[in-house]
């Protein structure tokens, strides 16, 4: 008598089938999950340099106009450069 392999029926076929779509539709959701969400961390952080240069433009104001130059260049970071025309 022959033996059976673990995979010999339809079933056990059909169900290992089953299983690799599941593994490749977890596989894509998480990929597609990652990349939105590196998206919104990106517009997230657009959104606090524009409220934190909004907050700056009184702050600005306010100062005295020798020092209105020296308080931009504090302000300035990596992604945006502030700067204060005369």
């Amino acid at each position: 008598m022959r033996a059976r392999l673990p995979l010999d029926g339809l079933a056990a076929r059909f169900s290992v089938l089953l299983a690799a779509a599941l593994i490749a539709a977890n596989v894509i959701a998480a990929a597609v999950l990652y990349v939105d969400r590196a998206g919104q961390h990106s517009a997230a952080r657009f959104e606090r340099e524009v409220e934190r240069i909004v907050s700056l433009v009184p702050a600005i104001e306010a100062a005295p106009p020798a020092r209105r130059v020296q308080a931009a260049r504090a302000a300035s970071t990596r992604l945006t450069r502030v700067s204060v025309d005369p």
